[in-house]
């Protein structure tokens, strides 16, 4: 067709024909309006009437045309903001009732000599909703996303590039771009990490699988952070076109993780490292639900769910001795620890357990038993029982031993102690005499080495105890200087006594022990001292046991030989002496020194020497004593009254002894002392006696055959028979010197006790004491 057929077509009748174009426009779905220059509406559709006025007949479309300014230069800016954007903005314009609405305008300016305009309007209310909630939706999704800490992200595996979410750049601190490698994404990540997201994208590629790993990835400041990356799959034609996803930080939870993995590592290793079967079960299945390394080892590797007394025991039943209604109270609460020892069945080892209830995981109530293996624990008790029993037994036939050779020993030498004794009081040459003292005096050291050597047996085997007892400590001393008059005499030394001022003497121990260490050093003293003195100083110091308690540190001094410092270290070794060579000139047996140092260390002391040789030695030791509460009675104690063979009158005893020469020499001595003698050979005889008999004393052998001294006392005391004797006085005259022996006599009725060999001396001091008394 030519271009005049064509204009031919569009001829004058077409344009004029008013009618048709209007009904075109009109039923046009878009808004069309035709405006001058100057803002006079020339023409408008219906449905521009229906976009700014939809309710009313009248619309102001004036009041549109002004508020647009749609003047010459009006639309000539808004043709230019259109051809500059690209597309047709949008405009907000608020209508005489007071409605605002959102259009977009497109403005055409006919080449005309008219200057017409012709504008199209679009209703964009609605795409601004759209538009509003689009971003509002945008906004929350990136705020939920920071809260969470998880990012968004997007690849095309076509163009090979990602899209992030604001977040996401956030948690991996990579720079902020419109595009991103899949490459540059990658390297944010540790080696092995790298690894595994690769293995699974390729997993995910090829087989159309989401996945879900935790990696290692680099943060912006170098260190190393943990992040959840999750991915799904989008396919195009049967193939995965992109992929996309989250990514989490979840560093806190990783570190969370590892510091319960830590600390259930320590535990588990704690526990696996007790020596002690530790396992828990539960309290209504009895299902095992954990055990240590040590119960594993025992019975087997793992539980299998089994029940705690087919796993642990090895039972088809319940334990009879389960203690676990002793581990609920009442209202079914933990109500504490229970102990008990319990022999497995299975193995034959015995335990310690320590059972409890304990609050276990999901609200669950658990047994937990702390098990610990005794077995051999059992076993030695049971063996140190055995040898501690044998040992007693030993201790116990050593003690009865030492008891039967005190007294065998003692009972002859009261024999010769008697005769000799006897024989001193018939008329004597001065040859006969010296006789006679020297053979007392040998007595006297053998009895010396017999009580050193029981003594010494004593502290080995443990019985040497520490009594303690008021007493003066002046008379202590003096008493014990008072033996060694004769010696000191014939050697012509000095002794003396220097009790430090202040020094309390009224005292509370063992004086016994403190005479017994004193009489050995002051003995020693004397037998090395050739000429000079022999000195004994006593002061006293505060200790930090107690206030009622103090130190006294007593000093014994002598000029005679000393000891050479090579042997100061020995001499309190037992069986050792200074002078061990078959030359030396002092005899004795070693044991003196040695005895002293124990008793020192039983008294709460010590003992020490310094010595020169040829000058002298000075041999200090402490022992720890209380004070008496009744000082008057103590300071103004008087010694025992000495009663020669006149100051008692004429008495008859009944002496009870059956050894023959005791007997003869007791019997003789007393009857040269003016009393009369009934004799007896045992108990059971003197009980006859005194059936038609009374005496103002009797003297008691202990070990008798028939009937023994304590039977026989106790009939005397608590017979009717012997009611006329029973205030009797008693005294225990034998040869059981053993510690404790004096208590248990006096304790069963005897009032008084001397030792064998007696000293007549003392045995008659002793009758007038319990006489007077």
């Amino acid at each position: 067709m030519s271009s005049s057929e064509r204009s031919d077509r569009h001829s004058p009748d077409i344009s004029n024909n008013n009618a048709l174009l209007r009904e075109i426009l009109d039923n046009c779905e878009e808004a069309v309006a035709v405006s001058d220059h100057n803002g006079n509406l020339h023409y408008y559709n219906k449905a521009f009437d229906s976009l700014v006025s939809p309710s009313s007949p009248s619309p102001p479309l004036n009041d549109l045309l002004k508020a647009l300014s749609l003047d010459a230069l009006g639309v000539w800016r808004m043709l230019e903001k259109q051809v500059r954007m690209g597309y047709a903005p949008t405009y907000r314009i608020a209508l005489n009732g007071g409605q605002v609405i959102s259009v977009n305008a497109k403005l055409f300016s006919p080449k005309d000599d008219r200057g017409l305009i012709l504008s199209i309007w679009n209703d964009a209310t609605r795409d601004e909703q759209v538009r509003l909630n689009y971003n509002q939706a945008t906004a929350m999704l990136e705020l939920t996303q920071k809260v969470a800490g998880v990012g968004c992200w997007q690849a095309d595996l076509e163009k090979g590039k990602m899209i992030w979410s604001e977040e996401l750049y956030n948690i991996t601190g990579l720079p902020r771009e419109k595009s991103l490698s899949i490459k540059k994404y990658l390297t944010r990540f540790t080696p092995r990490s790298r690894a595994a997201l690769i293995r699974n994208l390729k997993k995910a590629i090829r087989y159309s699988t989401p996945f879900e790993v935790d990696l290692e990835f680099y943060a912006r400041d170098g260190s190393t952070k943990w992040g959840r990356a999750n991915c799904r799959i989008e396919n195009r034609n049967g193939s995965c076109t992109s992929l996309y996803g989250t990514f989490q930080d979840i560093t806190d939870m990783k570190q969370r993780e590892q510091a319960i993995l830590r600390s259930h590592e320590l535990l588990t290793t704690i526990l696996n490292s007790i020596d002690a079967d530790i396992y828990v079960c539960d309290f209504e299945t009895h299902e095992v639900l954990f055990s240590n390394k040590l119960v594993e080892e025992e019975v087997r590797p793992t539980s299998n769910n089994m029940k705690c007394w087919e796993y642990i025991y090895g039972l088809d039943h319940k334990c009879y001795s389960c203690p676990e209604m002793e581990l609920l109270d009442s209202e079914g609460n933990p109500s504490g620890l229970f102990i008990r020892e319990f022999t497995n069945p299975k193995t034959g080892r015995t335990y310690l357990c320590h059972d409890r209830a304990v609050d276990w995981i999901s609200g669950r109530k658990a047994h937990l038993q702390v098990a610990l293996d005794i077995s051999d624990r059992k076993k030695l008790e049971e063996e140190i029982t055995m040898a501690m029993a044998q040992s007693e037994a030993a201790n116990r036939s050593k003690g009865e031993f030492l008891a039967n050779m005190s007294h065998e020993i003692r009972t002859p030498l009261n024999g010769i102690f008697g005769m000799l004794e006897l024989a001193r009081t018939t008329e004597l040459n001065e040859e006969q005499e010296d006789y006679i003292n020297t053979a007392l005096e040998s007595g006297r050291s053998l009895l010396t080495v017999i009580n050193d050597i029981l003594d010494f047996s004593k502290m080995e085997a443990g019985k040497l105890d520490i009594v303690e007892y008021d007493f003066n400590l002046e008379q202590c001393i003096k008493s014990v200087l008072k033996s060694f008059s004769v010696q000191v005499s014939d050697k012509k030394l000095n002794l003396e006594v220097e009790i430090a001022k202040g020094t309390p003497v009224c005292l509370m121990g063992d004086e016994s022990r403190i005479r017994q260490i004193l009489f050995n050093l002051v003995g020693n003293a004397v037998k090395f001292t050739l000429e000079g003195k022999v000195k004994v100083e006593v002061h006293h110091e505060e200790t930090k046991l107690s206030p009622e308690k103090y130190r006294f540190v007593f000093t014994v001094s002598d000029t005679g030989i000393g000891i050479a410092e090579n042997k100061q270290d020995i001499i309190f070794k037992a069986f050792t002496q200074a002078d061990g060579s078959y030359t030396r000139k002092y005899s004795g047996t070693g044991l003196g020194l040695a005895i002293v140092r124990r008793l020192t260390a039983l008294l709460g002391g010590d003992v020490s020497v310094e010595s020169e040789e040829g000058k002298g030695s000075s041999f200090t030791f402490s022992v720890v004593c209380g004070l008496q509460s009744d000082h008057f009675s103590c300071a103004f104690r008087e010694e025992d009254d000495q009663y020669e063979k006149n100051s008692l009158p004429a008495l008859s005893i009944l002496l009870v002894e059956d050894e023959r020469i005791n007997r003869f020499s007791a019997t003789r001595i007393l009857e040269k002392l003016g009393h009369s003698i009934t004799p007896a050979e045992n108990g059971y005889e003197a009980l006859k006696i005194l059936e038609g008999a009374t005496f103002d004393c009797i003297l008691m052998d202990i070990q008798m055959p028939v009937m023994d001294g304590i039977e026989t006392t106790n009939e005397i005391r608590n017979s009717k028979k012997y009611a006329a004797s029973r205030k009797t006085p008693i005294i225990a005259m034998t040869a059981h010197t053993m510690r404790g022996d004096k208590e248990k006599f006096l304790e069963s009725g005897m009032d008084a006790y001397i030792p064998k060999p007696v000293e007549f001396k003392s045995l008659t001091e002793a009758i007038a004491r319990v006489v007077k008394e």
